[in-house]
């Protein structure tokens, strides 16, 4: 290329040849190609760096070898043509089982969160999962430069989260990091979602129509293809054995991700690929890459490489040829096309008020709906970028309306652009967030994230709190629960926001039971944090057990419910006992009084003073155990459990105890133990405590007698 007589072929300057020189040193995608086969040894001797990038180029010097810029004109550029091609999974062939981990510890792959790495029957290689991380397994090889192909098939079992494909990956394996993260089942089995440079730009949905099915089977193998060409980023996902079509998606970049960052520890690359999975099991096969020409100008090139300066200065140099008022169609789309690629090289040179004019003559000359849509989309960026967001939301609608089957890549980035608001314009954010919920009708996951977004922006102002319940509301429903990550703490949020009614004179205690019923069928579920349900399902079984009626137990039996799935969220099991223990006071349904204490010896049994909480538990288990004497000994044991509480109680979360600290939980454990001998003093303590509770207790106002027992 540096030697091509034509001026306009040529690199501008020597520093330009520097640079595509430094990027070959590092393994990224030049500007320069050829079809020779020296050329070809040149990108195979890519790995030796220093040494080989200095023989190759004193040879090409001294043979005249001549390097050309990928002109789509120039007759010798063969869509397609392969570079270079490896099977990655080569490294584990011929490998016996007793070296499996060869390949891991000579450095030419790496592993995580992998407890035992096998052979299966087939030969292929299976990664067993060790703990709750994901099975991570990357080769160390650069592959993502360039226009690539990557192909794996593979399998899993046991999957309790998303299996991703990072393309693009840094040697520190993050996320946030990588250029594309391909997800399958984030965040819900049956969705697949794309994220650029960790914030998600494209999401479909795909299952079967079964219950609780996703996009993978388990047990299943699937065969899937990447495909990076120029910037445009293609997956294809098919079952193996049937070559059935599962899912596919196509992906502009309008600034490709594949160009190296910068953090704390200075530059790094972008060129590894990985796949990751929450699975019990990762099974892999025939793990190919492949690297080829395909053609693209030169300024393309320079764009999709991060040179954004000479890319301007070549497109500018293009735009300067005037187009003629009889031009055709085509000839005015493609005028359309490099003002677009100019205004996208402005805006990375910190030029908005150029790319936006750029934007305009464009927007002119545009006869193609797809590039009329991602001009529009720029164009809403740039006037978010001015603080115009009207306008911004006005560029968005026509971006829709132009965008077809790409449509969800117009939601995700003003749902983005909501993201970056949210902390220092929180107002501004809302249009976003609002204007996602109203139009995203066919990305759920979008509107559910949204309507939650939004209900947390407007629970900062108090005037603004009837729309965010009203936000949460519509969240709470079947077609927003496959969601769980967001789904969970949206209804955490409303459940809380509900509680605050128990204090008032009609509690909602009908829209708290509907809330804990959707926290309960959570526990457990695909992708749920269960850590979060802990807390409102035990303040549910509290208000379930105080808000029934001895002639209705349907709150009743709902609280024993929200217990169960307290416990499959992971709920300390003696504390649950504690609450299993009271209920048995609370409604004896036939239990003797002996059943009942020998209950509370059994927990007594259980608990190890030195643990945060179990002093509390011993302090009430001994209280039940015994009988007092006289009316004496009575008030002595009230003594000795409020003294007790009073020093233990604060050493565990308030929630398992009504919210009704020392003093309230020693009048209600008294009440039950006093029922029995003196039931109107025992409404009296009741009905004392619960006008003083903020907490369930207060469900006790005006309650007390027909709610407690008669004990048995």
């Amino acid at each position: 290329m540096a030697m091509q007589n034509d001026p306009g072929k040529r690199y501008e300057s020597a520093a330009d040849l520097a640079d595509d020189l430094e990027r070959f040193l590092h393994g990224e995608w030049v500007v320069a190609r050829t079809r020779s086969r020296l050329a070809k040894l040149w990108v195979r001797a890519r790995r030796y760096l220093p040494v080989a990038a200095v023989v190759v180029v004193t040879l090409a010097l001294a043979g005249g070898m001549v390097y050309t810029g990928l002109n789509p004109n120039a007759p010798e550029n063969t869509e397609g043509s392969l570079i270079d091609e490896d099977i990655l999974s080569d490294a584990f062939k011929d490998v016996t089982p007793e070296d499996i981990e060869r390949p891991f510890e000579d450095g030419t792959w790496t592993k995580s969160g992998a407890e035992q790495v096998s052979r299966g029957a087939g030969g292929e290689l299976v990664l067993t999962r060790a703990g709750l991380e994901p099975v991570l397994i990357s080769p160390r090889t650069p592959t993502c430069w360039g226009d690539f192909s990557l192909q794996t098939d593979f399998r899993v079992t046991g999957t309790d989260g998303p299996l991703e494909f990072l393309v693009g990956m840094p040697d520190s394996a993050s996320r946030g990091e990588t250029s594309y993260v391909i997800a399958l089942g984030a965040d819900s089995r049956d969705r697949v979602e794309l994220r650029r440079l960790g914030v998600s730009v494209y999401s479909a949905y795909h299952g079967s129509g079964l219950p609780d099915a996703g996009v993978l089977r388990e047990g299943t193998w699937y065969r899937a293809a990447i495909k990076r060409s120029g910037q445009r980023l293609e997956f294809t996902l098919v079952q193996v054995a049937t070559l059935t079509p599962v899912v596919s998606f196509l992906y502009e970049d309008d600034f490709p991700a594949l160009v190296g960052g910068r953090d704390e520890n200075g530059p790094f690359s972008r060129q590894r690929f990985g796949i990751s999975a929450h699975s019990a099991e990762l099974s892999l096969r025939d793990v190919t890459v492949s690297h080829r020409d395909n053609q693209h100008s030169t300024e393309a090139l320079l764009f999709s490489v991060g040179q954004y300066e000479q890319a301007e200065l070549r497109l500018s140099a293009r735009l300067t040829e005037p187009l003629p008022p009889s031009a055709a169609p085509e000839a005015r789309n493609e005028r359309a096309a490099l003002l677009f690629l100019r205004a996208r090289c402005l805006v990375q040179l910190n030029r908005p008020e150029d790319a936006w004019q750029d934007c305009v003559a464009a927007k002119s000359l545009l006869t193609d709906a797809a590039l009329r849509a991602r001009v529009f989309l720029l164009s809403s960026q740039l006037e978010t970028g001015r603080g115009n967001d009207s306008a911004a939301l006005d560029q968005l609608r026509v971006a829709q309306f132009n965008a077809g089957g790409s449509a969800p890549r117009i939601y995700h980035d003003a749902w983005a652009r909501g993201q970056a608001l949210q902390a220092s314009e929180p107002q501004r954010a809302l249009a976003y967030f609002d204007w996602v919920a109203a139009n995203a009708l066919g990305s759920p996951w979008l509107v559910c994230n949204a309507l939650h977004a939004g209900a947390q922006l407007r629970l900062q102002d108090p005037e603004s709190r009837a729309q965010a319940v009203a936000a949460l509301e519509r969240i709470e429903s079947a077609n927003y629960q496959r969601f769980g990550p967001i789904f969970v703490p949206a209804l955490v949020n409303l459940f809380n926001l509900r509680q605050e009614s128990l204090a008032a004179d009609a509690p909602n205690t009908a829209g708290l039971s509907q809330a804990a019923d959707w926290l309960a069928l959570s526990a457990g579920g695909y992708g749920v944090d269960d850590g979060l349900l802990i807390e409102p399902l035990l303040r549910a079984a509290w208000i379930g057990r105080l808000a029934s009626e001895p002639a209705d137990p349907a709150l009743w039996d709902k609280a024993e419910r929200w217990l169960e799935a307290a416990e499959r969220a992971g709920a300390d099991p003696l504390f649950l006992e504690f609450q299993r223990a009271l209920m048995q006071h609370e409604r004896p349904r036939g239990t003797t009084g002996d059943q009942r204490i020998e209950r509370w010896r059994a927990l007594a049994e259980r608990l190890q003073m030195d643990q945060p909480g179990h002093g509390v538990l011993s302090a009430v288990s001994d209280f039940f155990i015994g009988s007092p004497l006289d009316a004496a000994d009575f008030e002595r044991r009230n003594g000795v459990l409020r003294r007790a509480l009073r020093r233990e109680v604060g050493e565990a979360p308030a929630y398992w105890f009504a919210d009704a600290g020392a003093d309230l939980l020693a009048d209600y454990c008294i009440a039950l133990q006093q029922s029995a001998g003196n039931r109107e003093a025992a409404i009296e303590r009741l009905e004392t405590a619960a006008r003083r509770a903020a907490g369930p207790l207060a469900l006790l106002r005006g309650r007390a007698a027909r709610w407690l027992p008669i004990q048995g």
